[in-house]
Parts: C-alpha cells; structure tokens; sequence
C-alpha cells in the first residue's frame, strides 16, 4: 500500500466534495488564478480521474487531503489551507412523506429533466422560491408540463415572501405558475408518479394533486463561506451555479465573487508581508464584499408590482414608466426595446448581446456619474436582447398614441405556434388575461421565436405575455405516458417486460416508470454514495452510473437500509431512520452545546450517505435548539464509502 501513496505539499487546496456536479466550475479557476498570482502553491482536486476520499485537520491550521487518482493510486496531499466546495443545500427539513421517491433534489430533477423527459408528468409542486426554483418551473410550464406550484414555507423574506428576483417572479407567472405559502403537512403517495401534497396556510388546509415534489431552497440564509474550527484555514463555500452563465447568471456571480473573496482572505493570511501589493489586495476585498452585499439589494429594497384589479396602481405605472430602462419618446417614433428589470440585480447579459451599446446598466453610480440604463437613441429594434434574458424581460415596443392599435414584439419560448393573424390572449404581468391581440408576424432572434403582436393602445403598457391552449396531442401524450423519443428498447424489470429510451442510467428509468425507490433520489454523478446498488443481469451494478441497453435484466427490490417507521414520522436520516423527533429528544437529555457532540450523540450523517440528505437539515434543527451551527463544517472522513483495492500489478 505505501508504494501507491504520494505526498506533495501545497499552500492551497481546492476539493471538490462528492454531489458537486461540475468542475473546474469559474469560481474555482478565479480563485485559483488570485492565489497563484501571489506566489502561492494551489492544486485543485476533482472531476470524471480524480476523487477526493476526504481531509484529516491538522493543528492548529490547514491539514491532509486524501485523494485518488483514475488508477486507483493514494495521494496524501498536505496543505497550509484547504477549501471545500460543497454542493447547494437543496433539502427542505423533514416532514410526513418527505422521505419519498415522489420527492427530487433539484439537481437530480434537473438531471432527468434534461436527459429524459419522459420522466414527467403533469402536476409539480418546487420548494423554495429562489432563482433556480422558479426558472425550473418555468421551463416545466413552457413544456407544458403544468400545473406547477412554487411552495414557500419561510418566514425570512418578509417584504417580498419571495427568494428570487421580480423577474423571474413575473415570467413564473405569466406562464401560470402559482404560489402557496405556508407550513409542509404531509406528503402521500395515491399511485405510481401520482402525489397528494397537504400544506396548512391561514385559511386551513390546502391539497395539491402533483406527480412529483421538486425541493430547491433556498432554505435559510447560511454564511457565504464557512471556517470550522476558526481560525483552521479550513473552509468551505457552495457551488449552485453552471458552467453556462446564461443558466443562473445570479449564482455565476455570487460564486466568483465569493471565490475573490476568499482569496484574498487566505493570501492576507499565508503571506503576512505583501509589501507593494498590499493596496491592490485590499481594494480586492472591499469590492468582493461591497458586490456580494450588492447580490441581496433586491431583498433590502425590493419592486413590488401594486395591482387594482387585473390593472396597474396609478402609482406603480407612473414609477414603471420613470424607470431608465423604459423608453421615454422614440418609441413614438419607432419600434424600440423596453428592459423592465427594475431591481438592482447582478445581471448584465442584455448589455452584453447588444451591438449598438444602447444599453448601459449603471444602478449605483459614482461621485458625479449619472444612472443609466437604455440610451433609447442608439436602440434599433434590432431584438437582439430578447433572447438574451434568461428571464424574457426586454421587449420591443412601438406607441402610436393617435390610434387604437400598437404594436409589441415578445419572446416566446414555450411551446406554442400561431398562425399569422391569428388572435392571442394577451396577459398582464401576474398571468392574467387582458383581453385579445391579432399576431401579426413571427419573428426568430438567435434561435428564440418571438411574436409581434398588435394589441390596443391601452393595453400596451399592461400586456407582457401572450397565451394560446397546449396541443391537444401533447397532452395527450404526456398524460397516457407515451415516451416522446424515437431511441426505444425493451428491458426486463422484475420480470416483466418495458420500454425505455436507451442510454440513460437506470435510476433515470425507474423514475420513468413510476417505480423508483427513497435511494435512487441523490442521482449522484460519480455514484459516490453507493445507495442505490441494484441486479443487473446477476451483478450488483449501480443505478445512477449503469446505463440502459437492450435486453438487459433488472431485479429491483426496496432497500433494506431504512429502519421501520411511521409515515407520520419527520424522518431526518433516512439511511438510519433517524426521526426529527429523536433527535430533539437527545439533544435536551444530553444538554449538548457543539454541533459535534449532538452529531455524535444522534449518529446523524453516518449512514451510507454520508449526510448528503440530512446534514443540512440537521443544522437546522440545532439552530431552533440554541446550538451554534450555522459555520460548523462536518470534516469527518471519509467523505463517502470506500474500500481499498489490492494494488494492481
């Protein structure tokens, strides 16, 4: 064994820790980038070859990282500072039914929903109001895979009640999401891929029929980067974004920006004497923490659309239409674009598609700067904009205030087709119908469709989506669970023979047909949790890293893992059976006062998840006891289940 281990000391390591989907994410490369530029030595461990076994502390700082290479070879890697990065907290806390194969983390939702489409139905309920949360209902609903309920159950967003921005609120909307706020009852299983979801809110009780329960977050505000024990250099920041800033420009942002962040903090630390450099490394920490204060202005100060009736307030049109974003006089004149992003929020991706540099996004100006936003002068209607929004805010409008009739150009991204001069039902900005607009031409910019409708001038500042009923054959389709893909073979599942689009993993099937099981939720990319072990063709194989061929025979069985217990139980550790309850009730009797202590005394996180599920949720639930969670890091190793292989050779 000792011939395979390699040691190699660094300054700075970057981990990736299991779940963590992509790598070398941005904010890893600027982090990496920082430190290096300062004289430090930084690796950065993680991807498809290497896998990071777990990191043993070191006093009083830094410690040893335990890495394997894709040929099996141990590398002890020692470091004067380690930082983790962890996947986003994507688990509500526990409730009736939570442990649920109806109940998704986001990231495997998202998994499925780009691999497999035929693992949806009609009906989704998404936890958690944050950006994610809502672009992933709103892509559901443009597939026609509505209804779709967005359920906040936090009392943290006080003036908005909301997590996400206005706009992706408002493009939720219009598509016809809808919000429930309140407390999570129970979660019951009526049939394969058919859920009752029981929510308790100041009228009583609410049910929700949905296929499936989509957990997203965010839950909490948890610190942007955490140190445990203080003073280690032992750290650990979430990654939640893509490697597509046009995905989630928010967590792109927020990310690299914490990554400068703390990059500067450890250089400061590593390197006590930075001499000349000095000023260039403060002035970098006082714009990475003014930025990230900047990330939440949208809570502090948020845009609230005030309605009378399905119109408008006096006052919230007369401050829309005040807006730099919004033209002023040469849409009078021509067709020009209107970018109605009102929050400060950290997006710029319409000023960066647009070739005519009509817009300038200047929010919080400098001593003697002005605010600006659309030089409507430079605007050619050009409509490059639209389809740069992730959020489809900007449109185009043209007012011809001496006629009834105007004119406005959409992005229409979801699933429907007009006919020229066809009429649409026009809808306000909550999804509400206004009355009727005639299509008057279909236009493509950048590979979005969009829709030039002529509608009344009255309605012009009012109408900001356009709406027509889903194919009948589409919904057809979706709700007798026709699989829409030509890729097609048949497999043996417990006997019986079933059809399921080939080459993608197993888990994914068993969400098609309705059967999959409490372990195949994780969906882990490098099956680093080892839960879901099932039969293939007599060999335990993995579900989630085994793909569907032809012919292939799977025996699929319930874990045997989870203890017995009451489907009225919170159950927190669903590998243990550990209940919400128990865990209260142990951490009273034994008076604990660190997080180690009552994790010990629970055995939370020991299970073959190695917290992945209950970790979070478990802080949570010391947070309500008094105990001091919120920076507390769990360092214990391994990061996940691993046997030693005899070495090869």
């Amino acid at each position: 064994m000792s011939a395979n281990v390699r040691s190699s000391p660094f300054d700075v390591l970057i981990l990736q820790s299991p779940r963590v989907r992509e790598w070398p994410s941005p904010s890893v490369n600027a982090f990496s980038t920082i430190c290096a530029d300062y004289g430090l030595k930084v690796g950065a461990f993680g991807g498809a070859f290497v896998r990071v076994r777990g990191v043993i502390p070191r006093e009083p700082t830094g410690g040893l990282a335990i890495v394997e290479d894709a040929q099996g070879r141990i590398h002890r890697l020692d470091a004067r500072a380690i930082v983790r990065v962890s996947p986003g907290d994507e688990f509500c806390d526990p409730f009736p039914g939570s442990v649920s194969p109806g109940l998704l983390p986001l990231s495997t939702s998202l998994a499925l929903w780009k691999l497999s489409k035929n693992s949806w139905r009609k009906g989704q309920a998404i936890l958690g109001s944050g950006n994610r949360a809502l672009r992933f209902g709103s892509n559901l609903l443009e597939k026609g895979y509505g209804p779709v309920y967005c359920v906040e159950t936090s009392a943290g967003f006080e003036k908005k009640r909301l997590a996400a921005w206005e706009v992706e609120r408002r493009r939720f909307e219009i598509l016809g999401g809808k919000f429930v706020f309140g407390k999570l009852l129970k979660l019951t299983q009526k049939a394969p891929m058919a859920y009752e979801l029981r929510i308790g809110d100041e009228h009583g009780v609410r049910v929700i029929e949905i296929s499936r329960v989509t957990t997203a977050g965010p839950f909490g505000r948890p610190p942007v980067i955490r140190e445990y024990p203080p003073g280690s250099l032992l750290l650990e920041y979430e990654q939640v974004s893509s490697l597509d800033v046009h995905e989630d420009v928010e967590a792109w942002n927020a990310e690299i920006t914490e990554a400068e962040l703390l990059a500067s903090r450890l250089v400061r630390a590593l390197i006590p004497d930075l001499g000349a450099r000095k000023p260039e490394m403060e002035s970098l920490q006082r714009r990475s923490r003014h930025q990230l204060r900047n990330l939440d202005r949208h809570q502090r100060e948020p845009w609230v659309f005030q309605y009378q009736g399905k119109w408008l307030h006096v006052d919230s049109n007369r401050a829309m239409k005040a807006f730099s974003g919004v033209p002023k006089h040469e849409h009078l004149k021509k067709l020009v674009a209107s970018i109605e992003c009102f929050e400060d929020i950290s997006c710029n991706l319409c000023q960066r598609a647009c070739p005519e540099t009509a817009i300038q996004i200047v929010r919080s100006p400098s001593v003697g700067q002005s605010p600006s936003f659309l030089i409507e002068d430079r605007c050619t209607g050009c409509g490059l904009c639209l389809p740069a929004c992730p959020s489809s805010v900007p449109v185009l409008i043209r007012e011809r205030e001496d006629q009834s009739v105007s004119q406005i150009t959409l992005p229409i991204r979801q699933d429907l087709k007009f006919k020229l001069n066809e009429n649409v039902q026009l809808l306000n900005r909550r999804g509400e119908a206004l009355g009727l607009g005639r299509a008057t031409q279909i236009l493509e910019f950048a590979g979005v469709p969009c829709a030039q409708v002529e509608l009344p001038t009255h309605l012009l500042w009012e109408a900001r989506g356009v709406a027509k009923a889903p194919s009948t054959s589409l919904i057809q389709e979706i709700e007798a669970g026709e699989l829409v893909t030509d890729q097609i073979v048949e497999i043996q599942l417990n006997g019986r023979t079933r059809r399921v689009s080939e080459g993608i993993s197993i888990g994914m099937a068993l969400h098609e047909f309705g059967v999959a099981r409490v372990e195949d939720g994780l969906l882990c990319p490098d099956g680093s949790c080892q839960l879901c072990a099932i039969d293939v063709d007599g060999v335990k194989k993995l579900a989630c890293q085994t793909k569907v061929r032809k012919g292939m025979s799977i025996l699929s069985t319930k874990w045997k893992g989870l203890s017995p217990i009451s489907p009225e139980e919170e159950v927190l550790c669903p590998c243990l059976g550990i209940t919400t309850r128990e865990v209260a009730e142990r951490v009273a009797q034994g008076r604990w006062q660190t997080p180690e202590s009552a994790k010990r005394s629970c055995g939370v996180a020991e299970g073959r998840c190695h917290g992945a599920r209950c970790l979070s949720s478990f802080k949570r639930v010391l947070e309500d006891r008094g105990i001091a969670s919120n920076e507390w890091i769990n360092w214990d190793f391994p990061w996940s289940d691993w046997v030693f292989s005899p070495p090869s050779g």
